[in-house]
């Protein structure tokens, strides 16, 4: 079994993103191409006095099409404001999303390939991420992903310091919305009401690295990777990683 809905319309995406991401105050950078698709980057500075910089992505797995499109509705919603630091990558996996696959064209998972990349899409997002983040950290990392095995919202959480987590009050956002997976064992890793957290001590060693753990270890404060379940209809699976994404980032603080 495999996911069966609709996959993302690309061209359009692609038609629709700029001018939203301009409008909401946002530069966009080409910083690579896949697949006859660039790579984007949208970025939006403050000049508020200590403003904590944010990062979101999607679209890494094409089977996922409702994190990029709720990063565009967030953007046309003009939700993201002066009071943080903004970086976006919302597709960094076009011939997937296009081809409907979880894999790129060239059959690579590329959120298992962040500790030795081999896929062009992965080394030119870690060469962007080195680039423009160096002397720089993620106040928040915020991964939008979906998974068609689960029929609830769930998520992990992965945290350097002994922060309070924030995963209850995400899952609290879209529990209305779509309900939560609150099995107790979760893609094999036990799990509390839809959250899995993870200590870091260890999981370095793993072979096969996603982005998370990349930024986790390298240059974020606070990861959540949210799991919006694929069974739902695309229009539920948007609207609760739009109303997650502000409760992570209010839960956190910031």
């Amino acid at each position: 079994m495999a996911y069966l809905g609709p996959a993302l319309d690309v061209p359009r995406f692609f038609t629709d993103l700029p001018p939203a991401a301009e409008a909401a105050g946002f530069v966009i950078e080409k910083f690579g191409e896949a697949a006859g698709w660039p790579l984007l980057a949208l970025k939006r500075e403050t000049t508020k006095p200590g403003a904590p910089l944010i990062y979101l992505s999607s679209g890494i797995h094409g089977d996922e099409p409702a994190g990029p499109l709720a990063l565009l509705r967030l953007l046309r919603n003009k939700y993201f404001d002066d009071d943080h630091h903004w970086l976006i990558c919302p597709v960094l996996n076009p011939g997937g999303l296009l081809a409907k696959t979880r894999h790129n064209p060239g059959d690579v998972d590329l959120n298992r390939d962040y500790r030795n990349p081999q896929a062009t899409e992965t080394r030119q997002h870690l060469a962007f991420l080195q680039r423009e983040c160096a002397g720089r950290r993620f106040a928040l990392s915020i991964l939008l992903h979906e998974d068609w095995e689960t029929k609830g919202y769930y998520m992990y959480e992965l945290t350097r310091t002994a922060q309070k987590l924030i995963g209850p009050a995400i899952l609290a956002a879209v529990d209305p919305i779509c309900g939560i997976d609150r099995s107790p064992v979760i893609e094999g890793m036990e799990a509390h009401d839809g959250l899995i957290t993870r200590p870091l001590d260890g999981i370095a060693e793993r072979p096969l690295w996603p982005e998370a753990l990349w930024l986790a270890l390298n240059h974020t404060d606070r990861n959540v990777t949210l799991e919006a379940p694929s069974a739902q209809d695309l229009e539920r699976r948007v609207a609760a990683h739009c109303a997650a994404v502000p409760a992570a980032i209010t839960a956190a603080g910031l």
